[in-house]
């Protein structure tokens, strides 16, 4: 009860302007950071479909390897799908939010 009532009151404080506004900056931001990402060798989308900020990314090595690398530079990663698909050890789950700044975005490709 406490997300919904915290969520209602920031859309109602953004207002119909600023949800559209919300939404366009994290579409922009979710695809920033998938051609950022897959710029790097051997990093592909896993998925062709249209997205709004969340992606899917397969990596060259297993998802948990490399975010235990980000988290020890303080950076939250994402989901690793491996721990529900067998089949998806390498893959990524990824969201960007208007929160995340495109420094970070970058710093998390690095």
């Amino acid at each position: 009860a406490h997300c919904a009532t915290t969520a209602a009151i920031y859309l109602a404080l953004i207002g119909k302007e600023g949800f559209s506004e919300l939404a366009s900056t994290n579409a922009s931001k979710a695809h920033y950071a998938r051609d950022r990402f897959c710029s790097i060798p051997n990093v592909r989308q896993q998925f062709d479909a249209p997205f709004f900020n969340e992606f899917v990314i397969e990596l060259p090595r297993p998802a948990n390897k490399i975010l235990a690398e980000l988290r020890r530079a303080n950076i939250h990663g994402g989901i690793d799908l491996g721990r529900w698909y067998a089949n998806m050890k390498n893959s990524l789950l990824v969201c960007c939010m208007e929160r995340n700044a495109k420094e970070e975005i970058d710093q998390f490709a690095q």
